[in-house]
């Protein structure tokens, strides 16, 4: 079951995205948090099909109380930060 949420005021605030692995930067404007009670955690979407993010309850806590938050990814041996950022 999903419900619509506005954790700490999100909605309508730009996300920056920084992928260590790929080294691409992307950013969109937030429309939408739902959470995910299946998955025990959140989607945020902009308004593009592209502009998507998932983020365990945890990660979405500390993003919103934060405004930053850096974790380590591994793919197979490889391990990579990914950054992502609220602004506004």
């Amino acid at each position: 079951m999903e419900q619509t949420a506005d954790i700490n005021g999100l909605v309508g605030k730009r996300i920056s995205y920084h992928d260590g692995f790929t080294g691409s930067l992307t950013e969109f404007t937030i429309t939408t948090i739902k959470y995910d009670q299946e998955r025990n955690g959140y989607e945020v979407r902009g308004t593009r099909p592209q502009d998507f993010l998932f983020f365990s309850t945890n990660r979405m806590l500390f993003l919103a109380a934060r405004k930053e938050l850096t974790y380590c990814c591994k793919i197979d041996s490889c391990a990579y930060e990914e950054t992502f950022k609220i602004q506004g």
